[in-house]
């Protein structure tokens, strides 16, 4: 993905990006779908593996555009604050999900059922 944001405007990669992020959306949905109907444990495992793929490759693309992007509408010499805030930001992002997930534990509890999922 770096290669091609070298290479290619960053825009571009970006629309690549949202082309490969609409196959994982395409993928995830028959995977669903061979689970819901059924479809062979193998067949299953090989669309969840395709599914995946196409979500990493979507997210090294996204990510290396933007990053890219980023880093050129700032100043090389200016670069220092802004790259650090965006950083903090991100690591509170990360935190955000589990601690949702600690109350939301709390408040209605661990049990579930595989139906349920």
């Amino acid at each position: 993905a770096g290669v091609l944001a070298d290479h290619w405007r960053r825009d571009r990669v970006l629309v690549l990006a949202g082309i490969v992020g609409l196959f994982a959306v395409v993928a995830t949905m028959l995977t669903v779908n061979a689970y819901a109907y059924g479809a062979d444990k193998n067949i299953q495992f090989i669309c969840i593996c395709i599914a995946m793929s196409c979500w990493g490759s979507y997210q090294g693309l996204w990510n290396t555009g933007v990053e890219t992007i980023f880093a050129d509408s700032i100043p090389s010499n200016q670069r220092s604050k802004p790259t650090t805030n965006k950083y903090i930001l991100q690591l509170i992002s990360t935190v955000t999900g589990p601690i949702i997930a600690i109350f939301l534990f709390l408040a209605f509890g661990d049990d579930w059922e595989i139906d349920g999922l």
